[in-house]
């Protein structure tokens, strides 16, 4: 990393991380601004390795967008090759979380 950027097969990529409001998402990467997007709900309601998990799943999506290109399925092949090559656990790769069941599994507090 370097202050907005990150070095990713000998290019410097803009990282942007922006904060949202809403109900469905708990996430999301937008390859058009190069932003990934966190709901503001996740932040109070998830523990901390839960929410490490969803910024690894958007930045997933967004190194799946820097190596493989727009034209593929969101959690796809690719998306899934990129998660393993990081070794995270199949809560990263996974295309949906529901936050209390994945907090319960945990131990520690808020």
């Amino acid at each position: 990393m370097r202050k907005t950027r990150f070095a990713f097969n000998n290019y410097l990529f803009p990282l942007h991380i922006v904060v949202f409001e809403g109900e469905t998402k708990l996430g999301h990467f937008d390859p058009n601004t190069y932003q990934i997007g966190l709901n503001k709900s996740v932040m109070y309601q998830a523990k901390e390795s839960v929410l490490k998990d969803i910024i690894r799943h958007e930045f997933a999506h967004y190194l799946t967008f820097a190596f493989y290109g727009p034209n593929i399925k969101p959690h796809g092949f690719e998306f899934k090759t990129i998660c393993q090559r990081y070794n995270w656990p199949s809560e990263v790769s996974a295309a949906t979380a529901n936050i209390e069941e994945l907090n319960e599994n945990l131990e520690g507090d808020l």
